[in-house]
Parts: C-alpha cells; structure tokens; sequence
C-alpha cells in the first residue's frame, strides 16, 4: 500500500464511476428515461475502458510490490494484513481480466471470420458490428488495433506480458544483475519484432510513437548492461561509466522531448478531428433543413 496506493486510488475512483453509472442504467426506464440512461451508458463505457487500461498498466507493479509485500509479511490485524489482501484481489483482478481479453477478443475473430464468409450471400448481415456495439466497454481491446488477426489484437496483453516478467526480474533476480539485462533486452528485442512484423496499430503515429519508446527502452538497457559486464569484470572503468551516465542522460532529455512533440501532435490532431466532425454535422443539418 506504501507504494502502490497513488494506482490503487486511481482503480477505486475508475471503479466507483463504474458502478455509479451502471447502477443508473439498471435503476433507470430506458423508456421513460432515455436521455438519463443514454447518458449513463455512455460514461459507463468511458469508465469502463479507462479502468480497464488502469489495469493493464498497472500489473507490472502489482506483480512487484506483491513479492515484496509477501517477503515482509507479518500476519496480524494490521496494514500489512490489509496489504496482502489487496494485492490478492488485484492478483486475481489480472488473471480474470487477462481471461475476459482473451475471451472477447477469440469471441471477435470468430464472428469476424463468419461475417466475412457470409458477407456475399447476404450483405446486410452486421454481426460485428453489433458485437462492438453491446461490447462498447471493452473496446480499449480492439478499437486502436489491426483486426486481420487474432495477434495484433493482443497488443495489450503482450505489452503487460513483457512488463509482468520486467518487474519480476526485478524483484527476484536482483542479485544477478548479469541475467536480468540479458533477458530484458531479449524481451525488448521482441516486441520490436512483433512491431514490425504484425504492424498491430491501425493509426501510423501509435506505430511511430511505440517504436520510439521501444528503441529509447532498449538502448537504456544496453547501457545498463554495458555497465553490468563492468560489474562482473570488477573494472573500474570510471571514464566509460561516466559516459554512459551521461548518455543516459541525454536519452532522458530526448524522451522527454519527444515524448511533448507527441502529446502537442496527438491534441492537434484530436481538435482537427473534432473540426471536421463539427463541421460534417452542422452540414448534415443544414441539408435536412433544405439549405444549400
């Protein structure tokens, strides 16, 4: 809890919205009440998708401070009772939600596949569609990714998969700082290949902008590996090291950098997209009110 409860607040609060707003749409006649129930529905599903992204960014750490958690563990009616408690539920949390991605998204592929193998001798048929739409809650699994297959899909998982064994390299190999570079460069080197290889973004700049952190991630890693064979060795090596610290550094400038040009780019980009649907509306509306 000492350590985790800046995220944990994050999951009550995405989790108290969550049940809010369900808790209308069951309370409420979506006859009588259209326009409430519509409007719950909808943040329903906003605080559902973040939530569920919470989640997956968050299993890394869960997976660390839960082995540190269960080192130090002393059974009493303490905090650190309640610690272990919470990091059973959010153990179980992954598992379920990692389950339900899985699920859904095999669930996906298939209507998919039958919709395409029936799409020619009935085109109206809209199955998938339908589908996103009693599922718009989950749609964090699939609405930024290619659908030709089930593993661009799996983006999420791979990403929270590689970031699971990250942190447990961390808290259980941390004597042998030799092997844990080694095998997170492995990993690294990876997801690289799933980028480039199953290209899973649909948007060019979500490529773009992955494979940069991907790159940046990777070439700290290999400076701490660098510095790991120093270790081994017992060299000195003060000049190399001092080196690295400072490129280290210049890559922390540079993250941070681009990581700004990004976010400036990914608003510009939203307010443009917002213009354009504002303005394909408002001359919908004007068609129907018969001016030209």
């Amino acid at each position: 809890l000492v350590n985790f409860w800046e995220n944990l607040g994050i999951i009550v609060f995405a989790s108290a919205l969550w049940l809010l707003f369900k808790g209308i749409e069951l309370i409420f006649n979506p006859n009588k009440n259209p326009r409430v129930v519509s409007i719950a529905r909808k943040a329903r599903v906003l605080a559902q998708n973040f939530l569920l992204s919470a989640l997956f960014g968050v299993y890394g750490d869960v997976i660390l401070f839960a082995i540190i958690e269960y080192r130090t563990f002393e059974f009493g009616w303490n905090l650190s009772l309640l610690s272990f408690i919470v990091s059973i539920i959010l153990l179980v949390a992954m598992f379920l939600t990692f389950f339900y991605q899985i699920k859904i998204l095999k669930a996906y592929q298939k209507i998919k596949k039958q919709e395409e193998h029936t799409a020619s001798q009935n085109p109206r048929i809209k199955s998938l569609k339908n589908f996103m739409k009693r599922n718009e809650g989950s749609q964090v699994f699939w609405k930024d990714f290619k659908d030709y297959s089930f593993a661009p899909q799996l983006f999420l998982f791979f990403m929270t998969g590689r970031d699971l064994i990250f942190n447990l390299l961390l808290a259980t190999m941390f004597e042998y700082p030799m092997a844990q570079t080694i095998i997170i460069i492995i990993l690294d080197c990876l997801m690289i290949f799933y980028l480039f290889v199953k290209k899973p973004f649909e948007n060019t700049f979500d490529f773009i902008q992955q494979l940069f952190f991907e790159f940046v991630g990777l070439a700290v890693m290999v400076t701490v590996f660098v510095n790991a064979i120093f270790d081994a060795g017992k060299y000195q090596a003060l000049q190399a090291r001092n080196n690295i610290g400072k490129l280290i550094i210049i890559f922390n400038i540079i993250f941070n950098f681009v990581t700004a040009v990004f976010m400036v780019f990914l608003v510009w980009q939203t307010l443009i997209e917002f213009y354009k649907e504002q303005k394909q509306k408002r001359g919908k509306k004007l068609t129907n009110l018969g001016i030209h």
